[in-house]
This record gives structure tokens, sequence and C-alpha cells, in this order.
């Protein structure tokens, strides 16, 4: 793993995101000791050309969906809070 000095991840912290970004994991140091880990999610999203790529892929929607969509939406109704916490 490669290691920066707090300092110089303050001066770089696009290069630092740049890095983290493309897979690298950089350990923080600061006064000699290791304070934080930058590290790459667990999981990324899906780039834009990968997502075209399954949406073309998938099968259409036919009108029996739309009709049960539109028929739970009568009986659920809209949402209480459109940001659930």
């Amino acid at each position: 793993m490669v290691q920066m000095s707090a300092t110089d991840a303050s001066r770089n912290f696009s290069d630092l995101l740049g890095r983290v970004s493309a897979g690298e994991s950089v350990e923080i140091i600061r006064n000699g000791a290791p304070v934080a880990r930058v590290v790459p999610p667990a999981q990324r999203l899906l780039s834009a050309a990968a997502f075209r790529r399954l949406y073309a892929a998938a099968p259409p929607v036919d009108e029996a969906f739309g009709d049960a969509v539109a028929s739970l939406r009568g009986v659920i109704g809209p949402p209480s809070s459109p940001w659930p916490s």
C-alpha cells in the first residue's frame, strides 16, 4: 500500500482521488503514524457505456406490466416522503 503524508494528501487531494479511483489504496501518515486509509469502494457504479449495453439488452416492457404498475399505484398511493431516512 502506498503511503502519503497528510500534508501531501491535502495539497494533492485531486491526485489522491485519481489514484484511488484507478484502484490504488493509499495510507495517510501524520507524524510518522498511520491515521487513515483511502481505498476504492467495494462496489463501483456502472459506467455510462456499460449501462447503455445492459439497457439495450433488456427485454421490452409489455403493456401488462405497465397496467400492473398503474393499478399498484392506485392501491399503494404516493410515498409519504421522497427522502426516506
